[in-house]
């Protein structure tokens, strides 16, 4: 399972479509990253990726 997050993860930090997406880390351990998409107030969530410690 953890390869296939990765695999989403590298996807969106490759793909040329998604060059400005910006990661947010949404809690302290363990957590989940999301990816951002947009400006400001206006983002969409675009892929979630696990952390890797």
């Amino acid at each position: 399972m953890k390869r296939l997050f990765l695999a989403v993860a590298v996807f969106l930090f490759t793909s040329p479509v998604l060059a400005d997406t910006s990661i947010r880390l949404m809690t302290e351990e363990f957590a989940p990253y999301q990816f951002y998409e947009g400006e400001g107030d206006k983002k969409a969530i675009t892929g979630i990726s696990i952390e890797i410690v």
